[in-house]
């Protein structure tokens, strides 16, 4: 299991936050194919310099409007905003983790 440093969790606290090795893979490319002087303590950055010539970390607004602007284009009519991964995530876990104790159970 890897994990993501989330620097701006409940309180402004840093938490780290248990991910998948495939995710931590992909994360890891994709930082890499990122241009030299993008690669910093942020994971997602603008695509536009800012004014002192960086890139700017995106706002908790722009990561809203990417999410429902891609499940518009999804077709997703439901409410959809960037915490329901989390809720996602975690409803798939319970999931997992019962299924491995129902298997448990039937081989006692």
């Amino acid at each position: 299991m890897a994990f993501l440093k989330v620097v701006r969790g409940k309180g402004d606290r840093e938490q780290f936050v248990p991910i998948l090795p495939d995710l931590a893979a992909r994360i890891e490319r994709f930082i890499k194919d990122r241009p030299v002087d993008a690669r910093g303590d942020h994971l997602f950055v603008s695509l536009r310099r800012g004014h002192d010539g960086g890139y700017a970390p995106l706002s908790q607004s722009s990561v809203a409007q990417l999410v429902r602007g891609l499940a518009d284009k999804a077709g997703i009519t439901k409410r959809v905003h960037p915490h329901i991964f989390r809720h996602s995530y975690a409803t798939e876990l319970i999931e997992v983790a019962r299924a491995a104790a129902a298997r448990m159970s039937e081989d006692n």
